[in-house]
């Protein structure tokens, strides 16, 4: 069987791809002015924005949008244990929230914990099954651990729910690449 697409480089466009689309889009509307601040275009480097969160978090240590941007801005530095760290913290003040539970899916996925990675993202779909990013993420897992069958389910599901959305568009993308991958074995 010839490889397309390896494993790094499904990483790289991934990642790149959370990047550029964001799967935090539900905190932007109810986040604080703290997270509104470290979240829009005018964010200083990482670090400085880890540190201001650890700040305004020792004044209010129970702010599930703070420990969600904290848990956020450890994810985006590749800080993954420390980014799940943080998710747990939010998730103990709002464990129904479907995106931090993606993000700390994504974070156990980049740590190479696939399993952990797959049940926490089938909670954030329990909890939320019209969340289009954690079906994503989901196809997403599925397709670099080359559960090629497996990972079409969770990318209809995107087309489904964002038919003519950026995510929707994914979605069609990596079932491309599916079928390329399918017709080479």
């Amino acid at each position: 069987m010839k490889k397309v697409f390896s494993k790094k480089s499904l990483l790289v466009v991934f990642s790149l791809f959370l990047l550029l689309v964001g799967c935090d889009k539900g905190k932007g509307e109810k986040a604080t002015e703290d997270v509104q601040e470290w979240t829009g275009k005018g964010a200083q480097t990482e670090e400085k924005r880890i540190e201001s969160l650890k700040a305004s978090l020792y004044e209010n240590p129970d702010n599930f949008e703070l420990l969600s941007a904290l848990g956020d801005a450890y994810f985006e530095s590749a800080k993954y244990k420390e980014a799940i760290a943080e998710y747990d913290k939010a998730l103990k003040i709002n464990p129904k929230d479907a995106d931090c539970l993606n993000d700390k899916g994504l974070a156990y996925f980049y740590l190479g914990n696939s399993e952990a990675a797959l049940e926490v993202i089938d909670k954030a779909i329990k909890v939320d099954p019209t969340y289009k990013h954690a079906w994503l993420s989901k196809g997403y897992m599925l397709l670099s651990l080359g559960k090629y069958v497996e990972a079409e389910v969770p990318f209809k599901k995107v087309k489904e729910l964002d038919p003519l959305g950026p995510l929707g568009a994914d979605a069609d993308n990596f079932l491309a690449k599916i079928d390329v991958i399918k017709d080479q074995q």
